[in-house]
């Protein structure tokens, strides 16, 4: 059971780091020269 724990945390872990280089060259190709976390930050803060 163990390694099936580990097999979904590292599909979750690939999704997530290919979700993050999708946002972050959409936001490069907006002309925003800032990283996702950055953009995480101003986006919560503006709330």
């Amino acid at each position: 059971m163990e390694q099936l724990d580990q097999i979904i945390f590292y599909s979750l872990e690939k999704s997530i780091k290919s979700y993050r280089q999708f946002a972050q060259k959409n936001i490069t190709k907006k002309g925003f020269d800032i990283t996702i976390d950055q953009w995480l930050v101003l986006k919560n803060h503006r709330k």
